[in-house]
């Protein structure tokens, strides 16, 4: 926590205007933190952003050390995944419209217009796509829909001349040498 808190004081200094959390808050290793216990991470660093009275807006999406095992979400039971994606979203609630909040906490992404532009910020879900995931094993479609509401947002973006920022944790995997052939990879990439 000391990196992330010289970085709180840089906010404090240099008052950005936006900050992008792209996952990763719990440790890296399987043995420290098991379960429902990572969440107090990410709950910490929102509660940071508060206390500092940060007046700019943060945007977050889960990495895969949030998941318990790390990496591991399984993308065809949303509700095994509650837990996490309803705590991730209310930790982050303070800065998200209504429906940026209701859909980081089922699914764990978001679309949102930044504050009086036309910048959409989207929040994908990249554990869909993480090649380590072996919930993907078995089927490596769209399970959480994800790509279809990404292509409706997109359009909708494109109607209305906005640009689009998309946050993600986990990058398509066949720009990093490894294979997956998870649906979102072969629709970001291909």
């Amino acid at each position: 926590m000391i990196t992330f808190n010289l970085f709180i004081e840089e906010v404090k200094k240099k008052k950005p205007d936006i900050v992008f959390w792209i996952g990763d808050s719990a440790p890296n290793t399987d043995s420290v933190v098991e379960g429902k216990d990572k969440t107090r991470y990410f709950k910490r660093i929102a509660e940071a952003f508060r206390e500092a009275e940060f007046v700019g807006k943060v945007y977050g999406v889960l990495g895969s050390h949030e998941c318990y095992p790390p990496s591991q979400f399984n993308v065809f039971n949303e509700s095994e995944e509650r837990w996490l994606t309803e705590e991730f979203a209310k930790a982050l609630k303070h800065w998200y419209t209504e429906d940026a909040y209701n859909t980081t906490k089922k699914y764990g992404y978001f679309s949102q217009l930044y504050k009086n532009t036309k910048l959409r910020i989207i929040g994908l879900n990249t554990q869909a796509n993480d090649y380590k995931n072996v919930y993907l094993i078995s089927n490596a479609t769209d399970p959480l829909r994800q790509i279809a509401w990404l292509e409706q947002e997109l359009s909708k973006s494109e109607v209305n001349h906005e640009s689009v920022m998309i946050l993600g944790h986990v990058g398509p995997q066949s720009l990093r040498g490894a294979t997956c052939n998870c649906a979102m990879t072969r629709s970001l990439v291909l």
